[in-house]
């Protein structure tokens, strides 16, 4: 269940071009920020159905408090 982390990596990665150095080691450059989320696995078209799960989720739990303590109190 990695949505709200495919969500922010997607948000933050995709689109992005980066470079990596580090001494001693031949530098990389032009990693794409789409091919840095397939190699972890993610995918950024699946972002809004994500977030929208989320919501989703966040609202699911609300209304499950509101009836366990509705029916605590009663």
């Amino acid at each position: 269940m990695p949505y709200a982390f495919e969500a922010l990596v997607s948000n933050e990665v995709a689109g992005q071009t980066f470079s990596l150095s580090v001494p001693g080691i031949p530098s990389v450059d032009n990693i794409q920020g789409y091919a840095l989320m397939t190699a972890i696995g993610l995918d950024a078209s699946r972002a809004q159905s994500d977030v929208a799960l989320l919501v989703v989720f966040f609202m699911g739990f609300n209304a499950l408090a509101m009836a366990a303590f509705s029916w605590a109190a009663a």
